[in-house]
């Protein structure tokens, strides 16, 4: 079952787990067993390498999540989101899910094609300028790009030019930032590389870290499903990539 594909997974078994969130364990939410078109207000972290865990949080009604309880190919759950639901976790360092700047993230979504940010981390001075950018955007005029830099400094955004269309299709992705490169991944393949990223960030900056969309004002909601989430602190191997996308594939029913 996805339950048992979960818990005998090599995800807290990896080296540097940040974040583990998905929507199938009877631990990922408030309710063990939640009920089509029920509002999400608390997405548990999973992580069984920490104490304190990274879960999100969102308390308007018009504003949470909606579990879908049998989603597309997997007819597995999912949590909804249309253009309106976030998800996020207040006042959250750098240093809770990346270090060194090196990152890598796993993601497995079906977006509707919109202008979509999945997840953002992004601190501002008192005057509301962004110091730094950590951001997914997977679809803007026909590209996808992933930023992770210091603003006004340096280049830490990866883009892809979508030739292969994920619109509408559950889909694995992974992204990585370790040092100076930068990796984007569809379904077990890599679609683009960078090797000169630049712009470091401060680990010690604190701002709410958001699923949902590109900041704290409405920008950029996102349109679709998320089902898993998985950060570790580092770059991972090719190998240990290897076996967290075997796992999604498998647990989701994607060909990869």
């Amino acid at each position: 079952t996805a339950r048992q594909l979960t818990q005998n997974s090599r995800v807290g078994r990896i080296e540097g787990l940040a974040l583990w969130l998905e929507t199938t364990s009877e631990k990922s939410f408030e309710n063990a067993n939640p009920k089509d078109g029920e509002l999400i207000g608390l997405w548990k972290d999973l992580n069984p390498t920490k104490i304190s865990n990274f879960n999100l949080i969102q308390t308007v009604n018009n504003s949470k999540p909606i579990y879908t309880s049998r989603y597309k190919e997997s007819m597995l759950p999912s949590l909804k989101f249309n253009n309106a639901q976030t998800i996020e976790k207040a006042d959250v360092r750098g240093y809770d899910f990346f270090e060194n700047n090196s990152i890598t993230i796993f993601l497995v979504q079906n977006t509707t094609g919109g202008s979509d940010t999945t997840m953002s981390w992004i601190p501002t001075n008192s005057s509301g300028g962004e110091i730094a950018r950590f951001n997914l955007h997977l679809q803007h005029n026909s590209r996808s790009y992933f930023d992770f830099w210091k603003s006004g400094s340096g280049d830490g955004r990866i883009e892809y030019i979508n030739t292969i269309s994920y619109v509408n299709k559950n889909t694995i992705f992974h992204f990585i930032r370790s040092n100076s490169i930068m990796e984007i991944g569809i379904n077990g393949a890599v679609i683009a590389t960078k090797n000169n990223a630049s712009g470091d960030i401060d680990g010690n900056l604190i701002a709410p870290f958001i699923v949902g969309k590109l900041r704290t004002d409405a920008y950029y909601l996102f349109d679709g499903t998320i089902s898993e989430i998985i950060i570790y602190n580092r770059g991972l191997s090719i190998k240990e990539i290897k076996e967290i996308e075997e796992y999604l594939a498998k647990k989701w029913v994607i060909k990869i």
